[in-house]
């Protein structure tokens, strides 16, 4: 989608739209753990960019790894519930996980895909 690489950074409370304080983002951080934070949030309230357009976040891609005792960075695969593929199945809809599909890439706002107009992002066409 037209971009390019940000940055590296170390992982915050950037996945999360719920407002969460480092406690809880350093125990997600120990091996087995399982959070669950939920909020309600309206698609208006979320941060917005300078132009007020989209939120700043929108679209942008994340790609989560793992630094081991060596610094070798170790991809983690994300299983994402609303998951839809090309035929507009869910497999992670049951959460099965000897069928659904895990990711690498994600992102946390999409802004995109339901405009459709090609290229109508580029004319900050509203999906």
């Amino acid at each position: 989608m037209d971009g390019q690489f940000q940055a590296m950074q170390e992982l915050g409370n950037d996945l999360s739209p719920c407002p969460i304080d480092m406690s809880e983002v350093e125990d997600m951080t120990t091996f087995g753990v399982i959070s669950s934070i939920s909020c309600h949030i309206q698609p208006l309230d979320l941060k917005r960019n300078e132009d007020q357009s989209l939120p700043e976040t929108a679209n942008a891609f994340f790609e989560l790894y793992i630094e081991d005792a060596n610094k070798n960075l170790v991809d983690v695969p994300v299983l994402i519930k609303g998951f839809r593929d090309v035929n507009g199945d869910k497999p992670n809809q049951s959460l099965n996980y000897e069928s659904s599909r895990l990711v690498h890439r994600f992102f946390m706002y999409d802004t995109i895909s339901g405009i459709e107009k090609d290229g109508g992002y580029k004319e900050q066409k509203q999906p």
